[in-house]
C-alpha cells in the first residue's frame, strides 16, 4: 500500500523511468547477487540525474519512499542510513553494524543487508578498522592515545581485547552523548576494563587536552569537514602531539565507487585526493618530509600520517 501511494506521488517522467526497477527490486525483498549490477546502476543514473541538476532531494525522497520499508525504515542498513534514527549520518550505530556486518535475519529485509555491505564503502571501512588495530599495535609502549569521533569505538575495544596488557592510556572524545553510552555498554558486555579508557563528551574544536599523545587517531571526522575547519583541527592535533609523536586521520578517496548509493540516503562526505591531504597539511603548517599518505586494501580509505 504505502508502495503504490509513493508511485502515484511521482510525477516527472524521468522519475517514471526509474520505478520499473525499482518495482523488480522490491517485489523480491531486495536483490539477489545477480541483481546487484541492476541496483548499483540504478544507483549511478539516480546520482548522475542529481549532478545535472534533472531531480532534486525532493525526488530522491519520493524514489526513497517508492522502495517501501527497505528504505523509510530502520530495519535495514540502507533504511537506518536513510532515516537517520540518531540525527546525522554516519553514526554509531551505522557504523558499529558495518563493522559487524550486521544482516537483518527477517526474510523481507537480510537481501537488502547483504547486497549494502557488499558494496566497497562499507569494506573499505572493516578495513579501516583493521588498520587501526595494526598501526597502534606497532607503536612502543607506554602510550598514550587520542581518538576521535570513534562512533561505538569498537576499533578500540578489539585492540584491547588483542592486547590485554598493553600499557596504553587512550582518551577518546565524542560529541554524542549516546555513542559513549553505546560504546561503554560495548565495553561492559565483552567484559574488557574501561580503566585504561576516558570517555570525553566534547568536540574536537572545544576539547582541552590534559596531556600530550603519542599516537592520535581520527577514522571518520575529517571526511566531515569542510577545508578550513580540516586544518583549524589538524593544527590543534599536531600541537598536542608529543614529540616523535604520529597523527593518522582517515578520509575517503575521491572515485568511491559507493557514492552514488551513499548520496542516495543523503550520507554525504567532503572526498579528497592524496594530493589534496598533502596541500592541507602544508596548509596546516606542516612540513612535506614529515607527512605521509597511506590506504586501506581497496584504496577507497586514505590515511594521512603526520609526524612530529
Amino acid at each position: 500500500m504505502n508502495k503504490s501511494k509513493s508511485v502515484n506521488l511521482i510525477s516527472k517522467p524521468i522519475l517514471e523511468d526509474f520505478l520499473p526497477l525499482i518495482n523488480e527490486l522490491t517485489k523480491t525483498s531486495g536483490p539477489d547477487a545477480t541483481q546487484y549490477p541492476k541496483m548499483t546502476q540504478l544507483m549511478g543514473e539516480i546520482g548522475a540525474q542529481k549532478k545535472k541538476g534533472e531531480i532534486g532531494q525532493n525526488e530522491i525522497h519520493l524514489l526513497q519512499k517508492a522502495f517501501g520499508e527497505a528504505m523509510t525504515t530502520s530495519q535495514t542498513l540502507q533504511g537506518l542510513v536513510c532515516v537517520k534514527p540518531h540525527g546525522y549520518a554516519g553514526d554509531y550505530e551505522i557504523i558499529d553494524k558495518i563493522y559487524t556486518n550486521h544482516l537483518n535475519p527477517h526474510e523481507k529485509f537480510i537481501k537488502w543487508d547483504r547486497y549494502f555491505q557488499s558494496r566497497s564503502a562499507p569494506n573499505a571501512v572493516r578495513n579501516r578498522k583493521e588498520f587501526f588495530k595494526n598501526w597502534l599495535a606497532q607503536k612502543e609502549r607506554p602510550l598514550n592515545v587520542l581518538s576521535l569521533m570513534g562512533g561505538p569505538c569498537r576499533d578500540l575495544l578489539e585492540f584491547l581485547e588483542d592486547n590485554p596488557d598493553a600499557d596504553i592510556q587512550i582518551d577518546t572524545v565524542e560529541y554524542d552523548p549516546n555513542a559513549i553510552t553505546y560504546a561503554k555498554k560495548l565495553f561492559e558486555k565483552a567484559g574488557v576494563s574501561m580503566e585504561r579508557i576516558s570517555f570525553i563528551n566534547e568536540t574536537i574544536f572545544k576539547y582541552t587536552p590534559i596531556r600530550r599523545y603519542d599516537a592520535i587517531w581520527s577514522s571518520g571526522m575529517f571526511d566531515y569537514l569542510n577545508d578550513e575547519a580540516f586544518v583549524m583541527a589538524l593544527k590543534k592535533l599536531v600541537y598536542c602531539l608529543e614529540e616523535n609523536g604520529e597523527l593518522v586521520l582517515g578520509n575517503f578517496q575521491k572515485g568511491n565507487p559507493t557514492e552514488d548509493y551513499m548520496d542516495f540516503g543523503e550520507w554525504f562526505l567532503n572526498y579528497r585526493t592524496d594530493k589534496e591531504l598533502i596541500a592541507l597539511a602544508k596548509k596546516a603548517g606542516i612540513q612535506e618530509h614529515k607527512i605521509e599518505i597511506s590506504k586501506e586494501s581497496l584504496g577507497i580509505n586514505l590515511f594521512l600520517h603526520i609526524k612530529k
